[in-house]
């Protein structure tokens, strides 16, 4: 007759297993730090070139505290990845960054004026400069892939622009729907690269 209470050597159900098990789940709180701040950092973006695309189309709010705090973010970029990036490095990102949201700048301006042409040459220059951030990004770190950062900051710039054009057409609902999906991408995009920096940092 078997033993009901006899220990299964399979079983990870005593309390020191189940205590590993979970340790082992766990990141430190600067692994935490680092999430959030990579997060709030493309949450920050986003937000704030929403900002940028309403009071532009709108005319309300004060446009050029929007834009000076939106010019903030390249360089909060570079003060987080100098450290464990360079400085050289770091600057070229931010730059990048700049870059990339001038012409998204460059692009709201040219549609409400109806310029195509600028607006053509903005659209390309985001793609241009989606494929550079992205080959710098890889450059930093070998846990980052090129073709990940490419498909992330492709599909970043591609909702962008839908919703501008949705707010240009007041497709109002339309564009509530793109921004919730942008603020979901931002923290995907802050997980890839906090993932990154934290692999970098312990091998």
């Amino acid at each position: 007759m078997s033993n009901s209470n006899a220990a299964d050597p399979n079983s990870v159900r005593t309390p020191n297993r189940v205590q590993t098990l979970n340790k082992e789940k766990y990141i430190t709180i600067g692994q935490m730090n680092l999430i959030n701040d990579f997060r709030t950092l493309w949450r920050d973006m986003v937000i704030w070139l929403r900002s940028y695309m309403v009071s532009t189309t709108t005319g309300f709010s004060n446009l050029p505290a929007i834009i000076n705090r939106l010019y903030r973010i390249p360089r909060t970029f570079y003060d987080k990845f100098a450290p464990y990036f360079g400085e050289v490095k770091s600057e070229e990102l931010a730059h990048l960054i700049l870059m990339y949201i001038v012409n998204i700048q460059t692009l709201v301006n040219a549609e409400i004026s109806n310029d195509q042409t600028a607006a053509d040459f903005a659209v390309r220059n985001l793609h241009r400069y989606t494929e550079e951030m992205a080959g710098c990004l890889e450059g930093f770190n070998p846990y980052w892939s090129k073709d990940q950062w490419v498909n992330l900051l492709g599909n970043l710039t591609s909702m962008i622009i839908q919703e501008i054009i949705a707010l240009l057409e007041e497709e109002y609902e339309l564009e509530l729907d793109i921004r919730e999906r942008i603020l979901s991408h931002a923290l995907v995009l802050g997980d890839y690269m906090a993932g990154g920096v934290m692999n970098y940092l312990v091998p």
